[in-house]
C-alpha cells in the first residue's frame, strides 16, 4: 500500500484508528531517540528528530501509522 503522506497517530480520529485495525493493520512505528548533548551546534533532541523523520518516511511509503515520538534520557 503506497501512501503519499505519513499517517500520524495523533492526527487520526478514533474511528480512523479502528478502521486501520479492522483492515488488518497490526503494527505501528514508535520513533525513539536519546535526549543528549552531541556538540554545541546541535539540539539535545537531534536523535529523536532523526528517528521521527525516518519513521514518517517509512509511513509515507507503507501506510504504517507513526506513534508520537518518545524521547529518552536527560
Amino acid at each position: 500500500m503506497a501512501q503519499t503522506a505519513p499517517l500520524l497517530w495523533e492526527e487520526l480520529t478514533w474511528d480512523a484508528i479502528a478502521q486501520l485495525r479492522d483492515s488488518g493493520m497490526d503494527m505501528a512505528i514508535l520513533p525513539v531517540g536519546a535526549t543528549e548533548q552531541h556538540a554545541l551546534h546541535l539540539p539535545v533532541g537531534v536523535d529523536t528528530f532523526s528517528a521521527s523523520a525516518v519513521a514518517q518516511e517509512v509511513s509515507a511509503e507503507t501506510g504504517i501509522p507513526v506513534l508520537p515520538r518518545n524521547p529518552v534520557g536527560f
